[in-house]
């Protein structure tokens, strides 16, 4: 009589490395601040491993006296793979953890999958594990533009641009013996969102006879 250990098959030790980069100077007239850092985890769950990496620039500059312009850029890709794909269901490994009894297994005697797991072939965590690939791979980045044009002591001018753009793709393999009734599957999804926004704006602060002060604005502002 089989007596799996089903918390062994699904689980893992996991393992998470971190690092990161930066470097900043500059001189009277420019300072800039560069960094960048990557992460790679080996999630507790079998297929469940994550990594990204991140780019990020501070860049501010003095044109002229009067005029100051900044930019900003950060740029990360961050890649996952899952053994479920919409949450933790009951036929999912994770949960089968604790559902699946001792006595099922993953594998017959002559090393091809037990059709008889509590949740079918399809869903034995072997089965899961070795014939199923996910992968949601996201790129995004974050961009500013930012110029200050200061047109006296008590009046300026500030414009700016910016852009979120966030690329997903989602990949998912499905071998026969997963996706019996498809006869196995490849899928792919791409999906694109892309944000942009403008704004102007005039920044008052008067003061008369050193007591007496006034200060407003006004500005507009564009959204795509």
């Amino acid at each position: 009589l089989a007596n799996t250990n089903w918390q062994d098959f699904i689980y893992q030790d996991g393992v998470t490395q971190k690092y990161n980069i930066s470097a900043n100077g500059g001189n009277s007239s420019t300072s800039f601040l560069l960094s960048g850092g990557y992460e790679d985890t080996e999630g507790t769950a079998f297929g469940s491993d994550f990594s990204r990496l991140n780019l990020r620039t501070n860049i501010d500059h003095d044109m002229t006296e009067r005029v100051r312009a900044s930019i900003r850029l950060n740029v990360s890709r961050a890649s996952q793979t899952g053994v479920c794909q919409d949450g933790n269901f009951i036929n999912c490994p994770t949960s089968q953890a604790m559902f699946e009894p001792t006595f099922s297994f993953p594998y017959l005697a002559d090393g091809s999958y037990n059709p008889n797991t509590a949740f079918g072939l399809s869903n034995n965590p072997a089965v899961v594990k070795n014939e199923v690939d996910r992968q949601n791979t996201v790129t995004q980045i974050l961009s500013a533009l930012r110029l200050t044009y200061q047109a006296n002591d008590w009046l300026s001018f500030t414009g700016s641009a910016n852009v979120d753009y966030r690329n997903t793709q989602d990949d998912q393999y499905r071998s026969a013996i997963a996706a019996p009734a498809q006869n196995g599957f490849v899928s792919f999804a791409n999906r694109n969102v892309e944000n942009y926004m403008g704004n102007l704006i005039a920044n008052m602060t008067k003061t008369f006879d050193g007591v007496h002060a006034v200060s407003g604005f006004v500005g507009t502002e564009f959204r795509s």
